[in-house]
């Protein structure tokens, strides 16, 4: 018997679609906010609202929700159901947007239909992107919550879990010997022991006597490998190892792979090849597509139901997007296929011989979707409130992005700002310390750029959580121009502390003793850093304390020495880091706990602050910059060198024929200053103290100081810690 299902279209007019709902023999008003009695009176109440939104060309949402047959619902019930519905794909409260819903009972199928306008009557719309996938997850959380029959699923389903029929199971019990599937699967788990290269996968495979065939484009676009055992080719998805799974079990490198990939394929051709019971019939995800065809490469598709643009592709953060299989709309309303599936064969999971699975690929999909969202939802009571819909809107901002790279990127920088939890973040390009005469694409000199400030002059805005699109194309660019990309959290709530050149071992002591990272990033191959987050609360003296946890973490576990505050950028999962002795390598996001406060670290620094406040008060020397008076001599001093530095940046001015720019030359000094170990607050003090006219330059000199100092040493730190 077939589950709860739901057919969804959308379209212009109101008045067709109410026509139909309303007008056919038998038709049961079940729910609604419309106050009209027919079709033509419910259309004149949704134009009101339409009215407000005349850019919006489809603002009619049409879904029809059907039982199996045999199976009834009263009216209450069904009501219940709508409801039900409508709160799980966000169009609750029901007051803001205008719907109806009309019951049929003509059929042999019990259904109802849902006619919604999409533009609410304060002239918001509702987003009705993803709406079948938010729709399938629905429809089955209702079928649970209400007693309805519950649509099989392929939940127990794991990687390198081999799919075999009935007759494969038969003849590997008649012939005393395993599939080729269990040889082919079994051999992959071996293979991907350690996330190996490319290269070392395919090596390992064929030590166990499998041959791997990749499917791979002209262009280098890799969409999976096949298996050949014995001459039997298998697909990856019949073993367990659809690409979208096995990309993320072996360290593949677009740059560095395609080549080999295509030499490969090259050699291997399709000679002695011979199917395996159909399992290299043409596979309708787009998938380790079969190689004895002879076919020609596939293009890329697009797989989005609603026309949108999120491909079959490697990889889109940690949380892939998976396309579907055999999705069908605008069906037969009536009595047929609603959001049809095409039929699957029967099949039979190994460790489940008795039982079969007629799902498709679709639930599949959708469950791997759930799964990752679950991965991302914290113990914290706020988000555990947040509500599932976070999860499509994750997807949706994916799919905005108009290139495949950018769908990449975006998805892992989503997964790491999220297990951060800043509210506010900086990000900034730096040149690596190898490239700093070094020049870009169109021949001009590499510099830096803090994306926060439209120029050196403007004030910082720091990016929000939700921000993304603002910056990623921008970020990309300065990238793929041999700029190294950092993010530096900006938390009024918490410190992030950094523990910089760990190795697995290393990483493996940090956890055991009780301190925990919210989120660990492998910087370069086998070198990882980590996040630890701790609360902050501005109490006097947390500041200088946090600054000596981050130095005492760093020594406790052997990390970087050069490590000096609380406040420090680190790289940004998804992009490339161009240090040359890094070959292109891509920042990888390794762990996350998203949220996670460190509870032993946090009482790690409350103790550093009692110490320190039962130490004698030593006598130090603050000026208070923003007066009008004579600094004392410490301040002279700092202000005295200062000036001297400056002077030597004007000479360097002079002499290139540079714009002699007060301002460019302060930022020029406070990057020398600072990478020859001066103290940020020292450098401000000696700004202050000893710039040329600062104070009638700028009329807070201490507050425009301390900008410039932080933007230095966004762009001095990666410098002093290049090791990463």
């Amino acid at each position: 018997m077939s589950p709860l299902k739901a057919k969804i279209s959308k379209g212009r007019s109101f008045r067709g679609c109410l026509d139909y709902v309303s007008g056919k023999k038998g038709a049961e008003r079940v729910g609604g906010t419309l106050a009209g009695k027919d079709a033509r009176e419910m259309s004149r109440e949704m134009a009101v609202a339409r009215r407000l939104r005349e850019d919006i060309e489809k603002p009619v949402w049409h879904v029809s929700l059907s039982l199996p047959e045999g199976e009834r619902l009263d009216t209450e019930r069904w009501n219940r159901v709508a409801m039900s519905f409508l709160s799980k794909m966000g169009l609750l409260p029901p007051e803001e947007n205008q719907w109806t819903m009309w019951r049929h009972t003509d059929g042999k199928y019990d259904h109802c239909h849902l006619v919604v306008n999409r533009v609410s009557l304060r002239g918001e719309v509702w987003d009705a992107g993803l709406d079948v996938y938010r729709a399938i997850t629905a429809t089955r959380e209702i079928e649970k919550n209400l007693g309805l029959i519950v649509t099989p699923g392929r939940e127990n389903k794991k990687f390198g879990e081999p799919t075999l029929k009935r007759g494969e199971v038969e003849k590997a019990i008649r012939e005393k010997s395993p599939p080729a599937k269990v040889t082919a699967s079994d051999a992959v788990k071996k293979a991907i022991e350690g996330k190996p290269s490319t290269e070392v996968f395919i090596q390992r495979m064929n030590g166990y006597g499998v041959e791997v065939v990749p499917n791979v484009a002209s262009t280098g676009r890799m969409n999976g490998f096949s298996f050949v055992v014995d001459g039997i080719a298998l697909k990856g998805s019949d073993i367990g190892a659809s690409w979208r799974y096995l990309q993320g079990a072996i360290d593949y490198e677009f740059s560095r792979d395609s080549e080999l990939l295509l030499s490969l394929k090259k050699e291997r051709g399709t000679a002695g090849v011979k199917k395996d019971g159909g399992a290299n019939r043409r596979n309708p995800n787009g998938y380790d597509l079969g190689i004895e065809t002879g076919r020609g490469e596939p293009e890329a598709r697009n797989r989005s139901t609603d026309g949108g643009s999120v491909e079959s592709r490697p990889e889109v953060g940690e949380g892939t997007v998976f396309p579907t299989a055999g999705s069908e709309r605008n069906i037969t309303v009536d009595g047929g296929t609603i959001q049809g599936v095409e039929a699957q064969p029967d099949v039979v999971r190994p460790l489940d011989a008795g039982g079969v699975d007629g799902w498709s690929t679709l639930a599949d999909s959708l469950s791997s979707i759930a799964d990752h969202q679950r991965t991302f939802i914290s113990s914290d009571s706020d988000v555990r409130k947040v509500k599932e819909m976070q999860g499509w809107e994750r997807l949706k901002t994916i799919k905005r992005q108009p290139t495949e790279s950018l769908q990449i990127k975006m998805g892992k920088v989503l997964d790491e700002l999220h297990a951060l939890g800043c509210p506010e973040y900086r990000i900034t390009c730096v040149v690596p310390k190898a490239l700093q005469d070094g020049r870009d694409s169109k021949n001009r000199p590499l510099y830096s750029k803090n994306l926060c400030r439209e120029s050196k002059d403007s004030p910082e805005v720091f990016f929000k959580q939700g921000e993304e699109e603002k910056w990623l194309a921008a970020g990309e660019e300065f990238n793929n121009e041999n700029r190294d990309v950092y993010i530096t959290p900006v938390d009024q709530k918490h410190y992030y502390l950094i523990v910089d050149d760990l190795n697995e071992t290393k990483l493996e002591k940090m956890k055991s003793e009780g301190v925990t990272p919210c989120i660990v990033v492998e910087s370069s191959k086998g070198n990882y850093h980590a996040i630890v987050k701790v609360p902050r609360t501005d109490a006097p003296g947390e500041k200088d304390a946090a600054d000596r946890m981050v130095k005492e973490l760093n020594a406790r576990f052997d990390g970087d020495p050069n490590i000096s505050g609380c406040t420090h950028m680190f790289r940004l999962s998804g992009f490339q880091s161009r240090k040359p002795s890094r070959h292109g390598w891509r920042v990888r996001l390794a762990e996350v706990n998203p949220g996670a406060v460190c509870e032993a670290t946090t009482q790690r620094l409350r103790e550093m602050m009692e110490e320190q406040k039962k130490k004698p008060i030593k006598e130090k020397h603050s000026a208070r910059i923003g007066a009008e008076v004579l600094p004392l001599p410490s301040d002279f001093d700092l202000g005295r060198r200062y000036f001297d530095a400056w002077q030597m940046v004007r000479i360097i001015f002079e002499k290139n024929g540079w714009e002699q720019n007060p301002s460019t030359m302060d930022y020029k000094v406070a990057k020398d200053l600072l990478y020859k170990g001066w103290a940020m607050d020292d450098v401000v003090l000696g700004m202050v103290s000893g710039s040329p006219n600062i104070r009638k330059r700028h009329s807070n000199s201490e507050s425009w100081a301390r900008g410039v100092v932080e933007d230095a040493w966004t762009e001095v730190a990666p410098l002093l810690n290049d090791g990463r």
